[in-house]
């Protein structure tokens, strides 16, 4: 799907008025990810790979292997299990 809008809260909102779920990402910006969880959107950041495949691998519950560092980043940007900020 293409989103036209070119500020980036105007596509969370426009997400949101869609129904998504989830977001599967790349880069994003805190106030974005921030965005998204007040929103109620499970956000999968800092994911790389073709969609076809990221998608499989999520729908199979095996996102965590195409990119395994991923938890060390989240702990690394703050975004820890536990909660803690930086």
């Amino acid at each position: 799907m293409r989103l036209v809008q070119t500020n980036p809260l105007e596509k969370i909102n426009m997400l949101m008025q869609l129904g998504v779920e989830v977001v599967i990402c790349g880069g994003i910006t805190e106030i974005c990810s921030n965005k998204f969880n007040d929103s109620g959107m499970q956000v999968i950041p800092w994911v790389r790979g073709e969609a076809e495949e990221v998608l499989s691998q999520f729908l199979a519950g095996k996102l965590a292997k195409i990119f395994p560092d991923r938890e060390r980043i989240d702990e690394f940007r703050g975004l820890s299990k536990t909660g803690a900020g930086r």
